[in-house]
């Protein structure tokens, strides 16, 4: 019984819904994506509603003009920095 429970394979719940991701526990971080250093994995909507949202509105408005850091709040330009440090350098 016990060699039947190693041989399962565990898979990696996203940290804010608890939903399973598409990773096992086995699976480098640096191999996947919406891993959050300090925090876990999280699944594809949750990265999204936490992270997303600010990353594509500075890609989404930078097409019409640029952007200065006074546009968005102190959260935000915590996780551009964090998440998109390239991103983040571009702002003014």
């Amino acid at each position: 019984m016990k060699t039947a429970l190693l041989s399962k394979t565990m898979i990696e719940k996203c940290i804010r819904c608890g939903r399973e991701t598409p990773y096992s526990i086995e699976t480098p971080i640096s191999s996947r994506q919406f891993y959050i250093d300090g925090s876990g994995q999280l699944c594809e909507e949750c990265w999204n509603a936490l992270y997303g949202s600010a990353k594509e509105r500075l890609r989404m408005a930078r097409k019409e003009k640029p952007l200065c850091k006074a546009d968005f709040s102190e959260a935000e330009l915590e996780k551009l920095k964090r998440l998109a440090p390239e991103e983040y350098e571009l702002l003014k």
